[in-house]
């Protein structure tokens, strides 16, 4: 018998539900890992490279850029199947 391709039921795990569940199943991790997750769980992380560009004098390279290299290594490396 195969599996499935879905869960037999849509379950929506942002929100509240989802970060007290997470926060509860926690509970059953090491320390390390249990405070980690029970800290972060909910954040909304913002990262901002202003100060290192206008210090520094560091341009940075667009995201698709590093994308579509990092894809094109992947393939060329045979780690990642080439679509084409």
């Amino acid at each position: 018998m195969s599996s499935p391709s879905h869960p037999p039921f849509d379950v929506d795990l942002s929100g509240p539900w989802g970060t007290s569940l997470t926060y509860y199943v926690a509970l059953l991790y090491p320390k390390g890992k249990k405070d980690w997750i029970q800290t972060h769980i909910g954040r909304i992380f913002r990262l901002d490279s202003s100060k290192a560009q206008s210090t520094l004098g560091i341009k940075f390279r667009p995201v698709e850029d590093s994308i579509v290299d990092t894809v094109t290594d992947l393939i060329a490396r045979k780690l990642l199947a080439d679509i084409k």
